[in-house]
């Protein structure tokens, strides 16, 4: 019950896009039903598939992504090609620091970084809380303010084009593509690149909103298996490929 509300909520939130022909939507206007997209939800859970590269070093993730506001932030990585990756758990409780522990054998033990720890972010230097929506949320309206701005809409899909005046305000990155469900407005992927080569690539799928995330989740030792027990749909049992 509480899925199908979240899904009509989504539905009203989007009337005035679709509202008539003569009020196609705008990146502005998409990136406000965004925002209020956004400012409706409680938490969310997605399969998320991220790979990234820097200079010679190559990053690839594919990972169980928890969120519950004011801003806790779980990964669960279930496979990675970086030492350590797979079977890692990590968690952003909004102060700042990041709360994780290795896969393996190492499993045990955690330690607590700063977010911007190389230990806690990916190659290309993001933190925990530039992969969420309102991260999502504050690039585009970086954009807006920074960048030409183009908007498609392709098989049920917003694809938002920004190319930043000024890429160095940017971290080197000439263009951004942000792609949004045209019904949800979840994101669904996302690239970055600088020049003509692909820096950046994430992928988000299998969206469960508003089902009620325990405070408890937000811990490195927390089992998301324990969701199931307490009711609480969750995307902990999807197979990894």
């Amino acid at each position: 019950m509480r899925r199908r509300l979240s899904a009509a909520a989504f539905l009203c939130l989007l009337a005035p896009l679709a509202s008539s022909a003569a009020e196609a939507p705008t990146v502005r206007s998409v990136v406000e039903a965004f925002a209020s997209m956004y400012g409706s939800l409680s938490d969310y859970q997605c399969r998320m598939e991220e790979e990234c590269w820097q200079g010679s070093r190559h990053e690839e993730r594919t990972i169980n992504f928890y969120f519950k506001k004011p801003r806790f932030i779980r990964m669960d990585i279930l496979k990675g090609n970086r030492f350590g990756d797979t079977g890692s758990v990590g968690v952003y409780r909004g102060d700042g620091k990041v709360q994780g522990r290795k896969g393996g054998l190492l499993g045990f033990l955690s330690v607590t970084v700063d977010k911007h720890d190389p230990q806690a972010t990916t190659v290309r230097g993001l933190a925990f809380d530039e992969s969420d929506l309102q991260a999502t949320l504050e690039r585009m309206r970086f954009h807006l303010a920074e960048s030409a701005c183009t908007l498609s809409t392709v098989g049920g899909i917003y694809e938002l084009t920004f190319e930043p005046r000024d890429p160095s305000r940017n971290a080197g990155v000439t263009r951004d593509v942000i792609r949004l469900d045209a019904v949800t407005l979840l994101p669904a992927s996302a690239d970055s690149w600088e020049g003509e080569r692909l820096v950046q690539h994430a992928k988000w799928s299998s969206y469960l909103v508003d089902a009620g995330l325990p405070d408890q989740l937000f811990d490195v030792f927390w089992d998301p298996a324990r969701l199931e027990g307490m009711g609480i749909p969750s995307i902990h049992a999807l197979p990894a490929d």
